[in-house]
């Protein structure tokens, strides 16, 4: 191809992404390792529309800090409050998962959902939906959702909080057999997807599809 078929095909090409409302280069969302299998369901949404996104992982404070300053196009998936702290994000409507979250515990030691709370806890540094359900309680706080098991099933925490899916297949990934889901669940934590102000019109092309799908 010539560079002036090419200049006209990359011409053509900007053209029918902005007549899509599609962005011309892949989308960068702020993903989370702990959040498995589900980071792939919001690229799966995106390639429903036809978009090219792509998960960058980083630690979940450098993660906020990159998405709120513009370096990355938004975040996959993120709690109500993030939308607070920085309200100039497009938190897209409706959300995108509701997680009950458990407490997991020993097998053989007697806490239960009443009691949970006078116990030691681990959980992941730097989820504000965590640090607002644990505020004023003993908790130990880690990197990954792996070490926060390992510290459970060690004995060196009694309690962790975790999700009704990924943290049971976490447990049998690692071979962990002494750790026990106790039921019901102590809450349900409502997850949404946030988008960069230059990405309104594709929020709300993903809201239409969200609430499609979710019917």
């Amino acid at each position: 191809m010539s560079l002036m078929s090419f200049t006209r095909w990359l011409a053509g090409f900007c053209l029918a992404c902005h007549a899509l409302n599609l962005p011309a280069q892949p989308l960068t969302l702020d993903c989370n390792h702990d959040l498995g299998t589900w980071n792939l369901d919001v690229l799966a949404h995106y390639q429903a529309l036809g978009v090219s996104a792509e998960c960058v992982f980083l630690p979940r404070a450098r993660g906020s800090v990159q998405v709120a300053a513009g370096e990355l196009d938004g975040s996959a998936m993120r709690g109500h409050d993030f939308g607070v702290q920085f309200p100039h994000l497009i938190r897209v409507e409706p959300p995108i998962k509701a997680v009950p979250l458990v407490v997991f515990r020993r097998i053989g030691t007697d806490i239960t959902v009443a009691n949970w709370r006078a116990h030691s806890i681990a959980t992941i540094r730097g989820a504000i939906v965590f640090d607002q359900l644990l505020a004023g309680l003993d908790v130990t706080r880690l990197s990954t959702i792996e070490a926060a098991v390992k510290q459970l099933s060690a004995g060196r925490v009694d309690v962790l909080v975790g999700d009704t899916v990924l943290v049971p297949a976490l447990l049998q990934q690692m071979g962990v057999d002494n750790v026990e889901m106790v039921t019901p669940p102590v809450t349900t934590v409502l997850l949404y997807h946030y988008l960069q102000e230059k990405h309104r019109a594709l929020a709300s092309r993903l809201s239409e599809r969200l609430l499609e799908t979710q019917r």
